[in-house]
């Protein structure tokens, strides 16, 4: 994510439901250059969802769900995607947390058990320096070295 966003907008995620992929794939394309011009278009996604989204006659309901943690954009975003012609599904989420690019997150190296989220593997408890990506607490192990970096 761009740092200009860091704290605001963070990456709203527009969803497609019940449309055949061809037709949702279409309009993702279409959602796209609507929002072309839009600061946050860079930050900005298009999932489309393989569902069927029907009413209790069998017909076709498709819809678009807004997905976002920052409501400072809200409005002018359903806006913009009215003129598309779907229901609108507005959610608020209580965090986003953005991939990162450090290695410390995912299986953990040390147990090859457990999940490091946050840098601390939910199983083994290791936690792993942010910096240097090495063991920053009192565990051992054979497989990541410990860290020499001046905070630990």
């Amino acid at each position: 994510m761009n740092e200009f966003w860091k704290g605001a907008l963070k990456m709203p995620n527009i969803e497609i439901h019940g449309l055949p992929q061809d037709k949702a794939h279409d309009l993702r394309l279409r959602i796209f250059f609507a929002f072309k011009n839009e600061r946050y278009v860079g930050d900005m996604v298009v999932t489309v969802f393989r569902t069927s989204v029907n009413d209790i006659k069998g017909d076709s309901q498709p819809y678009f769900r807004l997905l976002n943690d920052s409501q400072e954009h809200t409005e002018e975003i359903i806006e913009i995607l009215k003129q598309f012609g779907l229901d609108i599904e507005h959610l608020e989420l209580n965090k986003f947390y953005p991939k990162t690019n450090c290695g410390c997150e995912g299986s953990c190296p040390v147990c090859r058990l457990g999940e490091v989220h946050g840098h601390k593997c939910n199983r083994c408890g290791a936690e792993f320096c942010p910096k240097c990506h090495s063991i920053a607490n009192d565990v051992k192990s054979e497989n990541v070295e410990q860290c020499q970096c001046e905070n630990n």
